[in-house]
């Protein structure tokens, strides 16, 4: 079987074909993964993924943050240091945060970093 890459997706306020919004991801970067000959796995951007981030992350070979929006400050005790940052979705945020901490720590522990 062909490796794994997580893609984080994200919500369409356009849906188009379905009743309700829907998840999607970049096209761009699924064409990318297929090419490499691995098989790209949309990571829903709900809070109901976030219990299940390890397991995937001990499945798959790699995983590619979108690196689309802001990181919001907030929760990490800053501000907003200025208005020109955007694109904060706290539902994004919660999943890819928990993807790099899941995926920090898988490197650490089959590498012995302590």
């Amino acid at each position: 079987m062909s490796p794994l890459v997580f893609l984080p997706g994200r919500l369409s306020s356009e849906p188009k074909g379905v009743r309700e919004a829907e998840i999607v991801s970049g096209r761009r970067y699924s064409e990318a993964i297929v090419r490499a000959d691995v098989i790209a796995l949309i990571v829903l951007p709900l809070e109901s993924t976030l219990p299940h981030i390890e397991s995937l992350v001990d499945c798959g070979a790699a995983v590619l943050l979108h690196g689309i929006g802001a990181i919001d400050p907030a929760p990490h005790g800053q501000q907003k240091p200025t208005d020109m940052i955007f694109g904060i979705v706290s539902r994004y945020d919660q999943v890819e945060l928990a993807i790099v901490r899941a995926t920090t720590t898988e490197i650490c522990i089959r590498h012995d970093i302590n």
